[in-house]
């Protein structure tokens, strides 16, 4: 009986192949290397002369405090100084930077109120677009001020009279209750119910207002009130609780903490308020990020090469074709 043998594949096609390929990537990778290597040409020359930093070198915020000011990327000096302060109270020791993009981390953010007054011009129009994010807008821009100043006295509870539902919570930092937090609840109406300008000139409003809350009404035809808004305010009491009772039912509300120098997260609120709801806040210190988006990304464009010493690591150290070898 004959035996059926096996034939043995060549695999020489496929070595050759693959050396073939080998050749073309490596290739690929020494003129990726030339021609990254003529972006850094002129590295050392620009580090002589203060428009580009070693991220890592020492002096870190004197250094980007001088390429800030002859770059001219800032026209106020009170800019660049906070910026170079602020950096040099939050650096410690031994931490390294990957890149230009660590400054707008968290560790170097600065407090809001600070970078108002100790500012220039740039910080300044950023704090307030900042402020009026947290509510601090429209008929409620000047409570800012107030809240600063006098804060007025108001009820934990207040109570809008239309014998309805409650929307109640509470404020804490961290894990304890915050007293004297002044919360704003706003009823929302769907856009085609809201009277433009024109409209509102024609017809008749009714107002019933306290300390603590106003109503708007308006008048149809037949002299019949319909709530147009609702903006009311209460104070957290000792306990860090807040609420507001009796709101009609079947209206969208939304519900915001204002207290200066903090923030507490994003708007709240209900769609339709068919029963008590109930909604929680948690402070923590109204910050900034130490620069702009604009700032960062002018910095980051003309400074691509800033961190030298991430710049050794990839090209100065002649691994990269020893390395690309070891894999065949």
């Amino acid at each position: 009986m004959k035996q059926d043998t096996t034939t043995p594949i060549s695999r020489k096609k496929e070595r050759l192949f693959l050396i073939l390929t080998g050749i073309i990537l490596l290739l690929l990778f020494i003129r990726l290397f030339y021609v990254e290597q003529k972006n850094f040409t002129d590295v050392n020359q620009r580090l002589k002369d203060g428009t580009m930093i070693n991220l890592n070198a020492p002096h870190l915020a004197q250094n980007l405090g001088a390429l800030l000011k002859k770059g001219y990327y800032f026209e106020d000096q009170n800019d660049i100084n906070l910026i170079e302060n602020t950096i040099a109270g939050s650096l410690k020791s031994g931490l390294k930077f990957d890149n230009i993009g660590e400054l707008n981390k968290q560790r170097f953010n600065i407090n809001a109120d600070q970078a108002f007054e100790e500012g220039g011009e740039s910080f300044k129009q950023r704090v307030t677009v900042s402020r009026s994010l947290l509510g601090y807008t429209g008929d409620d821009s000047v409570r800012f001020i107030q809240e600063k100043s006098n804060p007025p006295a108001l009820p934990a509870t207040t109570d809008a009279g239309l014998d309805g539902s409650t929307i109640s919570g509470k404020i804490f930092n961290k894990k304890l209750p915050v007293s004297g937090v002044l919360v704003r609840l706003q009823m929302i109406l769907p856009q085609d119910s809201i009277y433009n300008d024109e409209e509102a000139g024609l017809i008749k409003t009714q107002a019933k207002q306290t300390s603590a809350y106003k109503l708007v009404y308006v008048l149809d035809d037949k002299g019949q009130k319909h709530l147009q808004s609702i903006i009311a305010f209460s104070r957290t009491d000792g306990n860090g609780e807040y609420a507001f009772k009796n709101l009609p039912a079947n209206k969208a509300f939304e519900v915001l903490p204002l207290q200066p120098g903090f923030q507490f997260g994003k708007t709240q609120g209900t769609e339709n308020l068919d029963g008590d709801e109930t909604f929680n806040f948690y402070q923590s210190p109204h910050t900034i990020r130490l620069l702009s988006a604009r700032d960062y990304n002018i910095l980051k464009k003309k400074n691509r090469s800033s961190s030298v010493h991430r710049l050794n690591l990839i090209y100065g150290t002649g691994q990269l074709l020893p390395a690309f070898l070891r894999g065949f």
